[in-house]
C-alpha cells in the first residue's frame, strides 16, 4: 500500500525578499514538515508484513 500526498500553498512575498528567497524557505518548511509526516506515519503503522 502506497499513499501519495500533495502539498499545495499560495503565499505573500515579504517586503525585503525575493520571489527566489521566499521560495526556497516555503519548500524547505514544506519538504520537512512531509518528512516529519512520513516517519509519523512510518512509526505508526503496523509492523506486520503488507499484503500486496
Amino acid at each position: 500500500m502506497m499513499t501519495v500526498v500533495v502539498e499545495s500553498y499560495v503565499v505573500d512575498v515579504p517586503p525585503g525578499n525575493t520571489k527566489d528567497e521566499t521560495r526556497m524557505f516555503v519548500d524547505t518548511i514544506v519538504r520537512c514538515n512531509l518528512q516529519s509526516l512520513a516517519r509519523t506515519v512510518e512509526r505508526l503503522a503496523p509492523e506486520s508484513p503488507r499484503a500486496n
